[in-house]
């Protein structure tokens, strides 16, 4: 995701999170619909917690930060990076479920 206003940095890598109702993901379904997303930073050199996924993404290996989830305008989104496997969506949704069920 690209920085905005005055912020000047590299582009960082995001999960975004999504329910997909429809074709493409970009072009159809839901995310289509919505100005904003929400996202969560993946990042390195954080320290583990019960609300953060270790992830290995791009050969580098790092959390997910479920703790940390942002309402982003689309327009931030500079471009699909990849995807990542079905263990770690499957890791995801279910830390998303603890944090927000109790």
């Amino acid at each position: 995701m690209g920085t905005a206003g005055k912020a000047v940095g590299p582009v960082r890598p995001w999960l975004v999170l999504y329910r997909v109702e429809g074709p493409g993901i970009w072009g159809g379904g839901r995310l289509s619909q919505w100005r904003t997303v929400t996202v969560a930073p993946m990042i390195t050199g954080s320290r583990p917690a019960p609300f953060r996924v270790p992830v290995t993404f791009q050969r580098k290996t790092g959390l997910i930060l479920l703790d940390q989830l942002r309402i982003v305008d689309k327009s931030r989104l500079v471009r699909r990076a990849g995807g990542l496997s079905d263990r770690i969506v499957e890791d995801t949704l279910r830390t998303l479920r603890e944090v927000f069920a109790g």
